[in-house]
């Protein structure tokens, strides 16, 4: 059933069924809660692309994100999916690997006429190949810039702050010998601010680099820090992905775990509560992180000012790994 067919079913104008679902305040309650009640009763439901296509836009938001298999990006996924649909929007996934991907996800993005972009791979890089012109935040980057593309912004934890914490915890609970595992490059905000908290302490912390942060690769560099570290009493993974490795395979080594090496990652996500033992890390709060990228691509869609750079806040979960 169409808009029309409703309006002459119920024998009133299409703009007066158009202004009652859109809970318009030019007609009153009492008309509004009634065309209402006799929509739900009909089974009568707006078409939402049809009132965007003649807006112009769509009620597509294009979400970009490395591969699903990080338990980081899978969680944050599902709370934008929350948040998105909350306002009538629809979100379409790119999985991200590499340059040779962000070109063609440009393209897709332009294909399918997308209202906005959330983007949580390459950051900084993968701006250079989206749309300009379409409202963007860039979520869970590293390093903030202002390219001075007012339709850009940046939501991201506070990860410098978060290795600071991280590392104060782990300096208190009498840890000296503190190993940071899944470097990729030394301006990493995470490792910069446990570095800091560290050497403040007058202790070093020894850095194994790895850009592959899976479990596998968690698991398989344990064997590393034992034989390069023998005095190493703490394990730092670069996210939650890696530290469940690590736990892994200490677990199957009888390697007791905080007694003989404490372990903690980043992102704080589900499942480290599982593993054996339960992980301690150090996250953003999901639901605030998805709620405020979806704000900020909404309200730089209605013309609204935001902040070019948003930090969120990281919680620190103690769990007995550490």
């Amino acid at each position: 059933m169409t808009q029309r067919e409703f309006a002459k079913l119920l024998n009133i104008s299409q703009a007066a069924v158009s202004m009652a679902l859109n809970d318009s305040p030019e007609i009153s309650p009492e008309k509004r809660r009634h065309i209402r009640e006799l929509a739900e009763k009909l089974g009568y439901r707006p078409n939402l692309a049809g009132q965007l296509l003649r807006k112009g836009r769509s009620n597509l938001l294009g979400v970009i994100l490395p591969p699903l298999s990080y338990g980081f990006y899978a969680e944050l996924l599902e709370e934008l999916f929350t948040h998105a649909r909350a306002h009538g929007y629809v979100l379409m996934l790119e999985n991200c690997a590499s340059e040779e991907d962000m070109v063609r996800i440009g393209k897709t993005m332009r294909q399918y006429n997308v209202a906005g972009i959330l983007a949580g791979c390459g950051s900084a890089p993968a701006r250079e190949f989206l749309p300009p012109e379409v409202p963007t935040v860039l979520i869970a980057g590293e390093t903030f810039y202002d390219d001075g593309n007012p339709r850009v912004m940046w939501v991201q934890p506070d990860l410098y702050g978060s290795g600071r914490i991280l590392g104060g915890y782990l300096l208190e609970k009498g840890k000296k010998n503190i190993v940071f595992v899944g470097l990729a490059r030394e301006e990493e905000p995470r490792y910069q601010g446990l570095r800091e908290v560290v050497e403040a302490a007058g202790h070093r912390l020894e850095t194994i680099f790895c850009r592959d942060n899976t479990r596998q690769a968690g698991y398989e560099l344990a064997a590393e820090v034992l034989a390069r570290f023998p005095g190493c009493d703490a394990v730092a993974a670069h996210n939650d992905d890696m530290a469940i490795g690590f736990l892994s395979r200490f677990f199957r080594e009888r390697i007791a775990v905080p007694e003989r090496i404490a372990v903690a990652g980043f992102d704080n996500i589900s499942s480290g509560a599982f593993a054996p033992p339960p992980l301690t890390s150090i996250g953003p709060g999901l639901d605030v992180f998805a709620e405020t990228a979806i704000t900020g691509v909404l309200d730089m869609l209605a013309g609204k000012p935001v902040k070019k750079s948003i930090w969120i806040k990281c919680g620190l979960a103690v769990r007995e790994s550490a």
